[in-house]
């Protein structure tokens, strides 16, 4: 159609609509068809260069070689931690004290047992020397009026033979009878109470031999419950420093623990893990020489092993040049690609 026709216009915007109409469904389609098709999923990196004589660096925390395992000897509550972590202990050193109230409970239990079998023996000892002083007094009263007695049979027996021959008056004879009836009830008494006096003697005697035998019981018990509650005591089995510690001060310990304290026996030795990615773990082996760098000793590259690859992880070894360097920092490991 020319220019010039009359409907060129209409014609035109017709074919605007058209196009407009077009693009539109194009663009629908386009967006129904990558509903369809998902998300586009991600490239995979590019494989890592492994070339031989490759460097490569790897952070880890720096651990002992040697660690000694001290066990929890009971259960109960971590009352006091003597040592932190990086400290140096020595063999016989007080670590940590659980308290345990069974075992509170029996030393508390044996120690009031022993003072009172110690104050009851102390009683029955007063007692005995109190019951020797009264036999001793008893039987010298015995002794004394039956002498008397004897003395006053004697004056009436002869009294009663001259009485008999009329040769002393009835109120001598009679007098005679009755001091020598009542020496001799006197004499008797006394005895009586002598002989009650020993007997009171051997009950004391016997009661304070029981007696120390329960102290001696009691002092054993003692021991006992003092050698249970000192096992509550944690102290170092070796020299070295502790490296780390399964509870704190008010926490819950358990019997079963084996590692309540851990010691590394040689503080120099140590070790390093290092985690690599799986094509590298594929290239390296074992042993093989590294270098180990820590901040502490910035300019001084240490030389150790890798030692073993097992589950995705490198264990590297290493001596410490410096007592500076110990468990619990970080450190960098060069590892070559062979």
């Amino acid at each position: 159609m020319l220019p010039g026709h009359p409907n060129a216009k209409w014609f035109l915007a017709a074919a605007g609509v058209v196009l407009v109409v077009m693009a539109v469904g194009g663009v629908t389609v386009f967006q129904r068809q990558a509903k369809k098709a998902g998300p586009k999923k991600a490239e995979p990196p590019p494989q890592m260069l492994l070339a031989s004589g490759t460097e490569l660096s790897y952070t880890g925390t720096i651990n002992a070689r040697e660690i000694l395992l001290v066990p929890a000897p009971v259960e109960g509550t971590m009352e006091i931690v003597e040592v932190e972590p990086g400290q140096e202990v020595f063999e016989g050193q007080l670590l940590g004290r659980i308290r345990n109230e069974g075992l509170d409970g029996v030393m508390t239990a044996a120690r009031e047992q022993l003072e009172a079998a110690q104050s009851k023996v102390t009683n029955l000892d007063g007692a005995l020397l109190a019951a020797r002083l009264e036999v001793s007094r008893a039987m010298a009263d015995a002794q004394r009026a039956g002498g008397e007695y004897d003395r006053a049979r004697k004056v009436a027996d002869r009294q009663q033979l001259l009485y008999r021959e009329g040769a002393t008056p009835r109120l001598t004879y009679e007098k005679a009878q009755k001091d020598s009836e009542n020496a001799r009830s006197e004499y008797e008494g006394l005895r009586e109470l002598a002989r009650r006096s020993e007997e009171r003697l051997k009950t004391l005697t016997a009661d304070l031999e029981a007696a120390r035998k329960t102290l001696e019981e009691r002092e054993k018990a003692l021991e006992a419950a003092q050698n249970d509650l000192s096992a509550a005591e944690v102290h170092s089995p070796a020299d070295g420093v502790l490296v780390a510690s399964r509870v704190k001060a008010g926490d819950a310990v358990d019997a079963g623990m084996e590692d309540l304290f851990q010691i590394s026996t040689n503080p120099l030795q140590l070790k390093v893990m290092i985690e690599p990615e799986p094509p590298v773990l594929e290239k390296l082996r074992a042993p093989a020489p590294v270098s180990v760098l820590v901040a502490e000793l910035p300019l001084t590259p240490i030389e150790g092993e890798l030692v073993e690859i097992k589950d995705g992880k490198v264990t590297v070894n290493f001596d410490a040049p410096d007592a500076v360097v110990k468990s619990g920092l970080t450190a960098t490991v060069r590892v070559k690609i062979p």
